[in-house]
């Protein structure tokens, strides 16, 4: 049986590098992360647990958008490229 895992508050800062994104980022969509809490209107943290051990459908569909997005930016809208699609040069 493994030991109970405490959870601590992290700060802003703290939870941008453990989650590879910009504390700014983190300002704009703290709303998307379950595990975000905003304890007073210049107060907002993240839990340790949280984001150490996230809900694995949600992860993965996050990343998926975010893979998604970044396609858009490296191709051309009128490609329609979706991740996990074969891309072929016109």
């Amino acid at each position: 049986m493994t030991p109970p895992v405490e959870d601590r508050l992290l700060d802003v800062a703290e939870a941008a590098k453990i989650l590879c994104t910009s504390p700014d980022y983190l300002y704009r969509h703290w709303e998307k992360y379950p595990f975000a809490e905003k304890l007073s209107p210049k107060q907002l943290r993240f839990s340790y647990v949280g984001i150490s051990l996230p809900d694995t459908f949600s992860t993965l569909r996050h990343m998926i958008n975010s893979l998604n997005q970044m396609a858009f930016i490296f191709f051309p809208a009128e490609h329609d490229v979706q991740v996990g699609s074969l891309y072929t040069p016109p």
